[in-house]
């Protein structure tokens, strides 16, 4: 029993370590990307323009530095310790975590979509309403979709394997204290 919990837990842990990192890699790109854009691309940009995509890029890397100091987070609980204290380590990620998601997803969601409408604002100069219209649409849907369905689900996801975490280490704590 013992051996299996272990290998549980390692398994939900590198699986919660790897999408931060994943999440913190794949951020860090898209920033170097819309950078190079900035730099390199043979469209119209003006001030705005260029405003707007340093602030995604910095958003961007602002979210992967969180990210990254979460994966350490992660990766620095120690599951060699005895049931108590590797409890204590994940209840204290947990509450962690609960306020990161607190404050982090809609400040990161507002910021993103802020910093996107200035860079759309001069793009969208000159171009048919109808257009403007449509495309403000899919990307107004994208985004509550996004927040709404996709982050709450991930959300649920992580929070599933941090509680069965925690609840079989308090199970084996039990049979520990019990034998």
């Amino acid at each position: 029993k013992t051996a299996q919990w272990s290998n549980q837990s390692r398994n939900f842990k590198l699986n919660l370590q790897n999408e931060q990192l994943r999440g913190g890699i794949m951020l860090i790109f898209t920033a170097l990307l819309i950078i190079g854009m900035a730099l390199f691309a043979d469209f119209y940009k003006t001030f705005l323009t260029y405003i707007g995509m340093y602030l995604i890029a910095a958003i961007c890397i602002a979210q992967a530095i969180l990210l990254l100091y979460t994966w350490k987070k992660i990766k620095n609980i120690d599951e060699t310790l005895p049931p108590q204290q590797h409890l204590q380590q994940w209840e204290a990620y947990y509450s962690f975590r609960q306020k990161l998601i607190k404050w982090n997803m809609p400040l990161y969601f507002i910021f993103l979509n802020l910093a996107m409408g200035i860079y759309l604002f001069e793009i969208f100069q000159g171009r048919p309403m109808v257009n403007v219209l449509i495309f403000l649409a899919v990307y107004l849907g994208w985004m509550i979709f996004a927040y709404f369905y996709l982050g709450k689900r991930v959300i649920r996801k992580e929070e599933f394997k941090l509680k069965t975490i925690m609840d079989n280490l308090k199970q084996l704590e039990a049979q520990l204290a019990g034998e």
